[in-house]
């Protein structure tokens, strides 16, 4: 009976950790100030993997553009996010928003933030608007930079 017990506690914690390596946003404002809110998943569509093993979030990534009650989903580009010791976003080439672009950074969190104005600003930024959520990241274009895609993004948790 401990067996069986121990079996599932260790699978639906498997399932736990599964969706939540997906409960994340990559958030920031282009320099003419539009929103970037940047997910792995978009109405039907869900990136696969954990940002910390080694092939990272893999997949379509999406941008909520509008509204909260009328606004969409937009995709940005097929791209990949890994978290070691370090943040890791890429977009695949292509003609998508995001096509090409190449995001570096560090991990971060709120404790950490009087030592970054910038996250700081970004990060007040989401918990305005969407109340909750835990700092994990502050990332900087690194190549293909072009606009409007951000200079800067943060990567924040939004799991239970």
């Amino acid at each position: 009976m401990r067996l069986v017990l121990v079996i599932l506690m260790v699978l639906a914690s498997s399932e736990v950790l599964a969706l939540d390596s997906l409960e994340f946003q990559l958030f920031g404002f282009s320099k003419d100030g539009t929103l970037f809110d940047i997910r792995p998943y978009g109405k039907d569509v869900w990136a696969v993997g954990d940002v910390e093993e080694p092939a990272g979030v893999r997949g379509e990534f999406h941008m909520w553009v509008g509204p909260d009650t009328t606004g969409k989903f937009v995709s940005v580009g097929t791209c990949v996010v890994k978290q070691d010791k370090t943040v890791f976003f890429r977009c695949e080439k292509g003609e998508m928003l995001l096509s090409g672009i190449t995001y570096r950074g560090q991990l971060l969190d709120e404790a950490m933030l009087a030592h970054y104005p910038d996250a700081r600003r970004l990060y007040r930024a989401f918990i305005k608007q969407y109340e909750y959520g835990s700092l994990a990241a502050n990332l900087y274009c690194v190549s293909g930079c072009k606009a409007p895609a951000p200079r800067q993004l943060i990567m924040v948790w939004r799991g239970d």
